[in-house]
């Protein structure tokens, strides 16, 4: 992994951190971990020890917790992707329909 962001800060924590759910935002936003990849499917940890939340990428979510929670949270942001794959196909197979007229 290319150390970049905040992994690159020595005193940044690497570890302890408690994974808390995750949630769809509609516009991208950039992962605090790394500070370089636009996400819309945002983790959110949480580090008790040093009193911080973070929103991060399932990348990042990955190397900083271990555990089923995200493995599970990975099935259901799998899950969210291809039902809005769907929805935005069934819109697109829609408009096309209106256009063969």
């Amino acid at each position: 992994m290319r150390l970049i962001g905040n992994w690159k800060k020595s005193y940044f924590p690497k570890s302890g951190w408690t994974y808390m759910g995750f949630f769809y935002e509609p516009h991208s936003t950039l992962c605090q971990m790394c500070l370089c990849q636009k996400i819309k499917y945002v983790h959110k940890i949480y580090n008790q020890e040093h009193n911080r939340h973070l929103n991060v990428g399932i990348d990042c979510c990955e190397y900083l917790i271990n555990g089923s929670r995200v493995t599970n949270s990975i099935a259901k942001q799998n899950e969210l992707i291809m039902r809005n794959r769907n929805k935005s196909n069934l819109l697109n197979d829609a408009q096309q329909l209106l256009f063969l007229d």
